[in-house]
């Protein structure tokens, strides 16, 4: 802008031409057509306001890249987050049925799989020292004294085992006939063992080393009772570590795999919630950025109107002075100086790029908000 044209323009100059015009009766008391001087003003303000609008417009393209790039990173994260959880859900919906089945259709059991074996060595620990002693009878050859020894510490664990195993199961002639014979020949074992220990104990010189005088047939009895006992128990153990249900052994992998898809199916949802919020909070900076930019934008438009109206105003106020007559008609009005659309209502519109972001209209005062928004920006209403 020259000097020239600066001082034509501003208040000094607005005021002297309304004292030229107001001396010459320019505009006329009826005439409704604003004078040359006011219409050269609102040219001056629509075109520095069309200047105003041609650099948001330059601007916006990069701040609406940036808000359509992250409204689409917005809406994928928020399908994700909702996929996510949904098969986080199913998952598990799908492991608590797996665990109903598991519970419904197999016994109960009471003791688990390494509690039960540690029993059962515990078991044949126990049956070593309880029947060395005795094997010794044989002769002096400690070797063979606890290979027998080794033989009924395996034998009375395994035997009761598969005994319990067998009474859990369905019975049937086959397993009758089984615990029979296996009950048959423990008991025989047994027998044989306290006949030995019966005649161990009978010797006088084992009564001389331990030092008291026991009778054989009381401590042959005892020693059967406890061995029983210890057979009794290992059984009971083996019936309750044991299930009939042939199924369990695919239900327990079904159920590790059911925990497993779970786990996997819980972290990908927190992931997918943390970049559902990651995004919500670009998309937000990214709007608040276009928001903020353009209210700027906004403002500078209508910061030229009211500057040119107010040097219209001193324009006017020269001339009523000067022609003493303030009755005007076309200073009732101001000539158009308009703000172009793009500069009134900021673009949400996002066409095809992402075709599910379509501003939202209020249905209570039609007022067009943006895709996010969860309050109309003219009335208040909630949109959500």
């Amino acid at each position: 802008m020259g000097l020239s044209e600066y001082w034509e323009y501003s208040l000094w100059g607005a005021k002297i031409n309304g004292r030229a015009d107001g001396r010459q009766n320019i505009p006329g008391k009826t005439q409704t057509e604003h004078s040359a001087y006011e219409r050269q003003l609102a040219m001056k303000a629509n075109k520095e306001i069309r200047f105003i609008a041609e650099e948001w417009e330059k601007e916006d393209r990069k701040l609406k890249g940036n808000y359509v790039s992250a409204l689409k990173k917005f809406i994928d994260a928020k399908e994700k987050a909702k996929k996510e959880k949904d098969e986080a859900k199913n998952a598990l919906i799908k492991y608590g049925n797996l665990i109903d089945q598991i519970n419904n259709t197999t016994d109960s059991h009471h003791l688990d799989k390494w509690p039960y074996l540690i029993f059962m060595l515990l078991i044949g620990v126990v049956e070593i020292p309880l029947t060395a002693k005795v094997f010794e009878i044989f002769g002096e050859q400690k070797i063979l004294t606890y290979v027998f020894a080794l033989v009924i510490c395996l034998a009375v664990p395994a035997n009761a085992h598969f005994m319990g195993v067998m009474i859990k199961e369905k019975f049937n002639p086959r397993n009758v006939a089984l615990l029979v014979i296996n009950l048959i020949s423990l008991i025989g074992a047994f027998a044989a063992i306290a006949w030995l220990r019966k005649i161990f104990f009978e010797s006088k010189e084992t009564q001389e080393l331990l030092g008291v005088h026991l009778d054989p047939q009381s401590v042959t009895f005892v020693f059967f009772v406890i061995q029983f006992l210890i057979f009794a128990s290992a059984t009971t153990a083996s019936y309750l570590a044991h299930d009939s249900n042939p199924e369990r052994s695919v239900f327990k992998k079904s159920r590790k795999t059911g925990k497993q898809d779970l786990d996997e199916e819980k972290r990908e949802a927190v992931e997918a919630e943390n970049e559902f919020d990651a995004a919500a909070q670009r998309l937000s900076s990214a709007e608040a950025a276009r928001e903020k930019s353009f209210s700027e934008y906004h403002n500078r438009a209508e910061g030229k109107i009211e500057h040119w109206k107010m040097v219209m105003e001193v324009y006017r106020g020269a001339n009523v002075r000067d022609r003493g007559d303030s009755e005007i008609l076309s200073f009732s009005a101001y000539p158009d100086m308009t703000i172009p659309s793009c500069l009134n209502d900021l673009d949400m519109e996002c066409g095809y790029t992402v075709p599910d972001a379509s501003p939202m209209p209020c249905p209570l005062c039609g007022e067009s908000n943006p895709f996010t928004a969860v309050r109309c920006k003219k009335c208040g209403n909630n949109l959500r």
